[in-house]
């Protein structure tokens, strides 16, 4: 473990959680480093909860759910207005790449 703790137990650096080589759980506030979550491939959910919605990754399937504890598909967003959903947008106009295939 590499993480310092104050006077009011405000970690700073890098926190492993776990046993072995290989933590489970990585928290950083290390720039240029990840926090990274279940790196040993266990069946661990994640959850981030909020007040009427939240995020779930369920490890045994690989779906995330936003919104939605039970997520049917790779990706399952539930939102709690029909004008509230899923916004995909770009930021500049990318040029399409030909694929070229050598005979």
């Amino acid at each position: 473990m590499s993480a310092n703790f104050d006077t009011i137990n405000v970690v700073s650096g890098t926190l492993n959680i776990g046993s072995g080589n290989i933590y489970d759980i990585i928290l950083s506030d290390t720039s240029g480093s990840s926090t990274v979550f279940n790196q040993n491939h266990k069946d661990i959910d994640f959850v981030v909860s909020g007040v009427d919605n939240y995020l779930y990754y369920d490890a045994s399937t690989g779906r995330l759910g936003i919104g939605d504890k039970y997520p049917d598909a790779a990706l399952h967003v539930i939102a709690p207005c029909a004008n509230d959903g899923l916004k995909i947008r770009h930021n500049k106009l990318c040029h399409r790449r030909q694929n070229t295939f050598a005979a």
